[in-house]
């Protein structure tokens, strides 16, 4: 293939807006998955009955910046490839969402099992003992918390046993 031929073909508007429409596409992916984690971490502390502040949101926004750095750099790979008639699609551009993507669907699962863990229940179970009135209620909660954990009550000849 001559040079002028390769010029001719990279000045082609229809090769650059295809790149581009790909491009953007990959971008509003990225963000779209980004979201979907800030949503389900939102969950996860709702859940848990943490505070949910604006950190969250910051954190966010800090690794869209990050995540688009990387995106930007691979887009000029992408753009140096375009010199070759084989280079159809921005290749880098896709490889580099396709990990965001997954290191965000990561992010998704652990908040979702997070949001579904025992520990979830921890608030709610401390707030009960706190509101025992007396040792007969607080030996009733440990013995159904015992009983929810699989735990069995200990019969060990030196400990002391609460009395209901």
């Amino acid at each position: 293939m001559e040079m002028k031929q390769v010029f001719a073909e990279m000045s082609d508007p229809s090769v650059f807006q295809r790149m581009a429409i790909v491009v953007l596409i990959l971008w509003g992916l990225m963000i779209v998955a980004v979201l979907v984690d800030l949503w389900t971490g939102i969950e996860k502390a709702k859940a848990r009955r943490e505070f949910v502040d604006s950190g969250g949101l910051r954190r966010t926004i800090t690794k869209v910046g990050e995540y688009w750095r990387v995106l930007a750099m691979l887009l000029l790979v992408d753009v140096i490839g375009s010199i070759f008639p084989w280079y159809a699609l921005p290749y880098a551009s896709v490889l580099g969402t396709l990990a965001v993507i997954l290191i965000e669907g990561r992010s998704v699962i652990e908040n979702l099992r997070a949001k579904h863990s025992a520990a979830a229940d921890i608030p709610d179970a401390i707030g009960r003992i706190i509101r025992c009135r007396d040792v007969k209620q607080a030996a009733s909660l440990l013995r159904e918390l015992r009983s929810l954990t699989g735990e069995r009550e200990k019969t060990d000849p030196g400990e002391t046993q609460v009395e209901p």
